[in-house]
């Protein structure tokens, strides 16, 4: 690959991949074993450790000394856990922050391709890989994402199709996954970081919508790809765990962003009545109560943290 003298300054850009780790250091160490693998020089890693209580936090300071750890005293949530990483990466000098979770696997030359595609792009502010699942490598989880006008429901481009040209172009996006984010240092010093409110899901497309209303665009850039394990740590989409923070989340979305063209009576029936029958047409019975509650805390505004029982 090459590029003039002024390019290749360009592509020295100081790269900040923060990893969140929450009882997940079998995933996490698979993680960082693949990113000392990668071809670009001038990057750091921050991991920063969400309160575990498995001895993650121990097993990363011995047996990787090279990343900069911060522990938390607790679980903060996606959001504000992020958030202590990218306040320690901006203070660093980092031109870029990737957000990177820890149940992924990178290529060695995602980093290289993807900053080329910010650099030769500089309309665009946040980018996003082509992400494939980690079991099934020829099957895309992640090709940009988009909103619903009608709804304001959030939906991923190419989820669960077989890879192919389709989505080997670059797009614009109305947003990127936190699952391998890449954030310019203007937009988090002039939009700000990942909203404590949601705590965990939808934080993601809250943070490029804001963006968006101050003309930073996300862009999707399909020649890096990264391999995805698909909420491990949440034990998979359709738990309880996950529904009620989806659900609750996704109404705040809307209520913060106006992105639904009619405010409540769209998302109330996508979140509550198509999905309640859902859930008892597959035996899902115990997604229900936590989808009604989501609704619950959402009238409520009781953001932040959920539900005791909800935590894992």
């Amino acid at each position: 690959m090459y590029w003039d003298n002024g390019y290749s300054k360009k592509m020295n850009q100081k790269i900040s991949i923060i990893i969140l780790n929450w009882n997940g250091y079998k995933d996490t160490a698979e993680c960082l074993e693949s990113l000392k693998k990668i071809k670009y020089s001038n990057y750091n890693i921050i991991v920063v450790d969400n309160g575990s209580t498995d001895g993650s936090a121990e097993k990363i300071e011995q047996n990787h000394p090279d990343v900069k750890l911060i522990q938390n005293k607790e679980n903060l949530g996606f959001s504000e856990g992020n958030n202590i990483g990218i306040r320690e990466a901006l203070s660093g000098g980092a031109d870029y922050v990737l957000l990177l979770n820890n149940d992924t696997i990178v290529e060695p030359d995602f980093l290289d391709k993807l900053v080329e595609g910010a650099e030769r792009h500089p309309g665009f502010s946040i980018f996003g890989p082509k992400i494939l699942y980690y079991s099934n490598r020829k099957r895309i989880w992640f090709a940009g994402g988009m909103l619903s006008g009608r709804t304001g429901r959030p939906y991923m481009l190419g989820k669960d199709q077989k890879d192919g040209e389709n989505y080997s172009q670059i797009k614009e996006v109305d947003f990127i996954t936190g699952c391998a984010m890449m954030v310019k240092r203007v937009v988090l010093e002039n939009v700000g970081s990942l909203d404590p409110d949601y705590f965990a899901d939808t934080e993601d497309v809250d943070l490029c919508v804001r963006a968006s209303r101050k003309g930073y665009r996300s862009m999707y850039v399909a020649d890096p790809i990264i391999y995805h394990k698909v909420s491990s740590t949440w034990g998979g989409i359709l738990n309880p765990f996950h529904v009620y923070y989806q659900t609750r989340n996704l109404l705040l979305l809307n209520r913060k962003n106006r992105t639904a063209r009619s405010f409540y009576l769209p998302s109330i029936w996508f979140s509550f009545g198509r999905r309640v029958i859902y859930f008892a047409l597959t035996g899902r019975f115990g997604c229900i109560p936590a989808l009604i509650l989501g609704i619950y805390d959402h009238i409520k505004r009781n953001y932040g943290k959920g539900r005791n029982f909800l935590k894992k």
